[in-house]
C-alpha cells in the first residue's frame, strides 16, 4: 500500500502531499509489469513448460497384484516378444501366489523377502533379475511407480554374491528309482497337518492325478508350463502299442508351435496316463485339460508333495523330472542329440549341464580305474 502522506522536500520547500495524477501513473506501470509476467508464463506454456501453480500429483504405486492387469498389460502385449510376454507373466504370476501365500502386501520388503526365498529355493540368478524386469514392465505399462527399492536392490546383491560361491542354478534330479517310487507311494493315504488322515477313496483320486504328472514331467520331460496346458487331444497312443505319444503345441523353445515337438512315454507310466484319461473322461472330451486348472506352480508343488509323501529326502520340483530324464539317459549310454531330441532341447550346452556328474561317470576313471 503506497503511504500518501509522505511528503517531498525539494528546493528547500515543503511540497502538498503526492498528487492524484502520479498516483495513477504509479498504478499503470505495476498493471504492465503484471500484464508482462503473465505474458512470459503463457508463452512457456505454449513451449511446453508447466506454470500450474498447483501442488504436483504423486505418482500411484502398486499395491497389489492383480491377475487382469497381468493379463491384459504383459501376457496380451503386442510391443514385446511372445517369449518375453510368456516369461514375464509367469514370473508375475509366481510372485502373485507367493505374495497370497504369505499374505504379504505389494511392496519393497516384501519383493525383497521373495527374492530371498528364490535363493533359498536353489534357483538361478537369472530367476530373481527375471521377476524383478517383469515388476518393472508392469509398472511401466500401467503408468505407476515400481515397488522396487534399496532392499531390492540389496537382495539383488546378496544372491548374486550367493550365486557366484554357488554356481549355475539347477534343479534336483528326479531319477528313475524315484519316479517309480512316486508311482506306487500315490494311492497310499496322506497324514494332514492337523492330524486328520486322508480317506482312502480321496487318496485313489488323487493318485491318478499325482501318477500322470510325475509321467509327464519325467519320462515326458515336460516344462511345468506344458504340462499346464496340455489337453486329451494332445496324448494318443504310441503305434507300437506299447507306449503314449504326446504332443507339445508351445513351449518355451517352440512358441509360434512351428516345429514338431513329440515326446514318447511308455512302461508304467503311459499306463498310469490312460488310467486318468479313462477316469475323467479324456476320451470324450479332447479339449478338456489333463491337469484341470492346476498353474504350472500348483502342478511343481503337488510333485513336490508326492516326492516328499514317498520318502524322498532331496527337494524335488517341476523342472526335476526333465533333469533327471538327461541324467538317467546319459547313464544309460544316450549321445548328447539322443537326449536332446528324447526333451526337444535346443541347446546341447544344456544337457551337457543337466549330465555332467552322469558324464564323468562314465568317464576314463571309471572305465579304468578299477
Amino acid at each position: 500500500m503506497i503511504n500518501t502522506g509522505i511528503a517531498h522536500n525539494l528546493a528547500g520547500k515543503r511540497q502538498p502531499f503526492l498528487h492524484l495524477d502520479a498516483l495513477v501513473n504509479l498504478c499503470i506501470v505495476c498493471t504492465q509489469f503484471f500484464c508482462l509476467q503473465v505474458q512470459e508464463m503463457s508463452s512457456l506454456s505454449l513451449l511446453g513448460v508447466s506454470v500450474s501453480f498447483q501442488s504436483p500429483i504423486l505418482v500411484q504405486r502398486i499395491h497389489c497384484l492383480d491377475k487382469a492387469d497381468i493379463d491384459a498389460s504383459v501376457r496380451r502385449n503386442p510391443s514385446i516378444a511372445v517369449n518375453t510376454r510368456r516369461a514375464y507373466a509367469d514370473a508375475l504370476f509366481r510372485l502373485k501366489e507367493w505374495l497370497d501365500r504369505n499374505a504379504s502386501s505389494f511392496n519393497d520388503a516384501s519383493l525383497a523377502r521373495y527374492i530371498d526365498s528364490l535363493f533359498e529355493r536353489g534357483l538361478a540368478m537369472a530367476s530373481a533379475t527375471l521377476a524383478v524386469k517383469a515388476v518393472r514392465f508392469l509398472a511401466k505399462v500401467c503408468g505407476r511407480q515400481c515397488p522396487d527399492g534399496p532392499l531390492t536392490a540389496a537382495a539383488l546383491n546378496q544372491f548374486r554374491r550367493g550365486a557366484g560361491s554357488r554356481g549355475r542354478g539347477r534343479a534336483n534330479p528326479l531319477l528313475a528309482d524315484e519316479a517309480a517310487a512316486i508311482l506306487g507311494a500315490a494311492a497310499t493315504p496322506r497324514k494332514y497337518s492337523d492330524g486328520r488322515r486322508e480317506s482312502v477313496s480321496r487318496a485313489l483320486r488323487r493318485s491318478l492325478v499325482d501318477a500322470a504328472l510325475v509321467s509327464v514331467l519325467f519320462i515326458g520331460a515336460l516344462r511345468r508350463a506344458e504340462a499346464a496346458a496340455l489337453t486329451w487331444g494332445d496324448l494318443d497312443h504310441a503305434a507300437d502299442g506299447r507306449g503314449m505319444v504326446i504332443r507339445v503345441r508351445f513351449s518355451k523353445t517352440n512358441p509360434d508351435g512351428a516345429d514338431t515337438d513329440v515326446r514318447y512315454v511308455n512302461g508304467p507310466f503311459a499306463d498310469a496316463i490312460d488310467r486318468l484319461r479313462q477316469k475323467s473322461g479324456g476320451d470324450r472330451h479332447p479339449d478338456r485339460r489333463v491337469f484341470g486348472g492346476l498353474t504350472g506352480a500348483s502342478l511343481s508343488r503337488r510333485l513336490s508333495d508326492a516326492a516328499m509323501a514317498a520318502g524322498i529326502a532331496k527337494r524335488i520340483t517341476a523342472h526335476s523330472g526333465r533333469v533327471g530324464l538327461a541324467v538317467e539317459l546319459t547313464r544309460r549310454g544316450a549321445s548328447t542329440h539322443d537326449v536332446m531330441h528324447a526333451g526337444h532341447w535346443k541347446s546341447a550346452a544344456m544337457v551337457a549341464h543337466y549330465s555332467a556328474a552322469a558324464r564323468a561317470e562314465k568317464g576314463a576313471v571309471a572305465r579304468y580305474m578299477r
